[in-house]
């Protein structure tokens, strides 16, 4: 909003007409339900041309003419008064200095000054040689379109102010996209006929031996691209778009639903976490042993991790494998929680296409398994090799734009905890690759209309070390799909609890603004959730007009500058989170939401619109049905405060699918607080979710919730304590029997507009 535009008696009453108008066509139009109310959101209003003098004088507040990056329109409204994703076109930029880089026909040996003179390899590829080898200093970098450029790259120097080192492509030389690709193609030299003893169908298993060891395949027809999965059992695929394990196994623990199971580790000694499946953890030991498995816990979040199978008891129908964090008892592993396994010769046996590698040193063999029990000679096969593409770490001012990033690889054990046996609690830098990563020294930095598919993680950026500063860095008009990491990352160097104020790097200003992303976090690192948009401890933050559908885990996921414990003083932070559309979010995990912001502020986060937030908690939902005690299925929430405080939600929307808490697709809430305070939340509107507001450990009090629309509240308005219980109970809380102060009298609540509720209103 504009400054001197935010009038309560004014602006407050037309962002409640047009919410309640746009709610009753969706309760009329279920199409339109989808995304109801979003015309409030919509950045033009009727005072948008009207100069400010023309304000009432009594109203009027003095401002520069500068219009602020906040004022502006990142995300177009549609016709339905929806938000889509509104990049700004690629223009092709050139420094003073060209340089073209064509890897299919270029020569190391030409001068590289010209479209017909271009170098094979850039001069930050280790492989380059002549004079593309020699070159140094402040140069554009183009490479040709329609071209896979299979090296990484590792900046060896920086650009200037007003003078970037540019890596980018021209329009105007070839077709297609410009890509960087970390795979190898192979096309022939396929064999038929497996030789591995557990493979069932050898016959129709082809197989080749490579030189290095990949974690990924995909196979390419045309603009087609689809990943083939690594042998798993049970074979599954997403039947279901709001349960997106439906297919997977669970765990049956009988007799124990929440208690800490345990075994054994066979071999080295030691407890494991442990899992009883009767039903299916039938098979000889050696199906089991050494497999990777990917499990839901709890209590909460509940992101499948792997973790090796390290013990089998055939009495008990149990595998048993590492806690979450390693030790048996970090997170429970409970009755009706979801797995699968994957990584074992038996396990090769889908008709769809599936993949087995079979790791020998520093390569194996790879076999596969096309579907239709196709010839792979006969088909384009990607298979992934590099994890990073483009290195720039310790650099300043280079921009990265116009570029595609393809196939990527990861770790090759991805069960490794990061920090694990680690004497200094350092992170493990191979397990954090990226297409574009800085780990460490990173300013001025941007990462501008370049697309990110089917890779490890797209932008990943963390001021690792004392002393390191990311700072200016933009990340903007990108489009991000099928990741198995994050989206875009950017992270200071301190970890959770971390008081040392000499340990870990600072991160100061970052811009995110205009990407799309869809799809990510589908193979989530051993400890991390794979957010989609995941910014830590920016001093300064400017996330707006971005567009997130489907991601795994939290859609836009931000803290303040300072996380629990730390002691270093960050005076003039800063947060916004505005225009931003997140939909379908939290597809696997639970406890957080589609749009979230953690920590001190001032946080602002407006005229945003959040849809459908998952959380689909299996478990939850069977133990409800056993008890016949109904307690909500979901806990993912469309905006979550995850130990916020001075935060300013205001011009929001958010949507479910359902109100009922009954059902397994019921929205938990609208909004989610823990221990946080002072947060205003006003001219939001909320439609069908079970609660409208929850609010965990409340005491201390200091919140606002003004002008809002609650409509379609299945549940409490605002559960902001548990409720008591019978009228006795209350009166014990009146009379001051129970220890726990709430603070009610510090809270505000006024001009919020109620329809559709159950009755219980706080």
């Amino acid at each position: 909003m504009t400054q001197g535009r935010l009038h309560p008696g004014k602006n407050g009453s037309l962002f409640i007409v047009i919410g309640i108008m746009a709610l009753i066509a969706a309760l009329g139009n279920p199409s339109a339900a989808m995304e109801p109310g979003i015309a409030a959101l919509t950045h033009k209003s009727q005072w948008d041309d009207e100069p400010i003098e023309h304000l009432e004088p009594a109203r009027r507040i003095p401002r520069t003419p500068k219009r602020y990056s906040w004022e502006r329109q990142h995300a177009r409204t549609n016709e339905k008064g929806g938000l889509e994703w509104t990049p700004r076109p690629f223009v092709f930029e050139a420094g003073d200095s060209v340089r073209y880089i064509d890897f299919e026909n270029g020569r190391d040996g030409n001068d590289g000054e010209t479209k017909k003179t271009a170098w094979k390899h850039h001069p930050w590829d280790d492989k380059a040689v002549g004079t593309s080898a020699l070159c140094s200093g402040i140069h554009t970098y183009v490479f040709k379109r329609g071209v896979y450029y299979r090296n990484p790259l590792r900046a060896q120097e920086s650009g200037q102010p007003g003078s970037p080192i540019r890596l980018t492509s021209d329009p105007s030389w070839g077709k297609g996209e410009a890509v960087m690709c970390g795979s190898v193609r192979i096309v022939s030299g396929w064999k038929r006929g497996a030789e591995h003893p557990d493979i069932p169908d050898r016959s129709n298993v082809w197989y080749t031996d490579l030189d290095f060891a990949p974690r990924s395949v995909w196979t390419v027809r045309g603009a087609e691209v689809t990943r083939i999965p690594l042998a798993r059992m049970p074979n599954w695929t997403v039947s279901d778009p709001e349960d997106v394990k439906k297919e997977w196994w669970f765990w049956d623990n009988p007799g124990h639903p929440y208690f800490h199971l345990t075994m054994k580790r066979e071999g080295r000694g030691g407890e494991l976490a442990m899992g009883r499946d009767t039903k299916h953890i039938t098979g000889p030991k050696d199906l089991y042993m050494g497999a990777l498995i990917w499990t839901e816990f709890g209590w909460v979040d509940g992101t499948p991790y792997p973790s090796y199978v390290q013990g089998f008891d055939a009495s008990k129908n149990a595998l048993g494998f590492e806690g979450y964090l390693g030790s048996p008892k970090s997170r429970v592993i409970c009755r009706y929680h979801r797995y699968y396994l994957e990584d074992k010769p038996q396990y090769l046996d889908d008709e769809n296409g599936e993949f087995w590698f079979e790791k020998k040193s520093k390569g194996g063999r790879l076999h596969i398994l096309l579907a239709d029990r196709q010839n792979p000679n006969q088909a384009v096969i990607e298979v992934a090799k590099e994890p990073t593409l483009v290195d720039l770490t310790g650099t300043k001012y280079i921009t990265v734009s116009g570029l595609s990033f393809l196939f990527t690889n990861v770790a090759w054990d991805l069960t490794e905890i990061p920090w694990q046996y680690s004497k200094q609690f350092r992170l493990k830098k191979y397990l954090y690759p990226a297409c574009i990563r800085v780990w460490g020294n990173g300013e001025h930095i941007t990462v501008a209309n370049c697309g990110f598919r089917h890779v490890n993680n797209g932008v990943l950026m963390k001021a690792v070390h004392p002393g390191d500063r990311i700072d200016h860095v933009v990340v903007r008009d990108c489009d991000f799909r099928e990741t198995d990491h994050n989206g875009i990352t950017i992270e200071e160097g301190l970890l959770w609890g971390d008081t040392l104020p000499n340990r870990g790097g600072h991160l100061l200003d970052v811009k995110i603004l205009r990407n799309h992303l869809y799809r990510t976090g589908l193979r989530s690192p051993r400890i991390g959730a794979g957010d989609a948009i995941n910014v830590d401890n920016a001093e300064t933050l400017e996330v707006a007009g971005n567009v997130v559908e489907r991601a795994w885990h939290a859609g836009i996921n931000v803290r303040g500058a300072k996380i629990s414990g730390n002691v270093r003083d960050c005076p003039l932070s800063r947060i916004l989170v505005y225009q931003n559309k997140v939909v379908d979010s939290i597809r696997t995990g639970d406890d957080c939401g589609n749009i979230e912001t953690w920590q001190g502020g001032p946080a602002y986060v407006f005229n945003n619109l959040s849809g459908n937030p998952g959380g689909y908690r299996y478990s939850a939902y069977m133990f409800d049905q056993e008890k016949k005690d109904p307690g909500g299925a979901r806990f993912g929430m469309a905006y979550y405060l995850d130990g916020g405080f001075k935060n300013y939600f205001f011009n929001n929307i958010g949507w479910g699918l359902s109100k009922e808490i009954t059902d397994r697709t019921g929205a938990t809430a609208m909004f989610q607080e823990i221990i946080g305070y002072q947060n205003m939340f006003f001219n939001n509107t909320a439609y069908r979710f079970v609660k409208g507001s929850r609010r965990q450990a409340p005491q201390a009090g200091r919140d606002k919730f003004l002008g809002n629309i609650w409509d379609g509240i299945g549940d409490w308005v605002c559960w902001h304590t548990k409720p008591a219980r019978t009228a006795a109970d209350g009166n014990e809380r009146d009379a001051g029997k129970i220890d726990t102060k709430y603070a009610l009298e510090t809270n505000a609540f006024t001009r919020n507009v109620f329809h559709d509720i159950a009755g219980k209103y706080a």
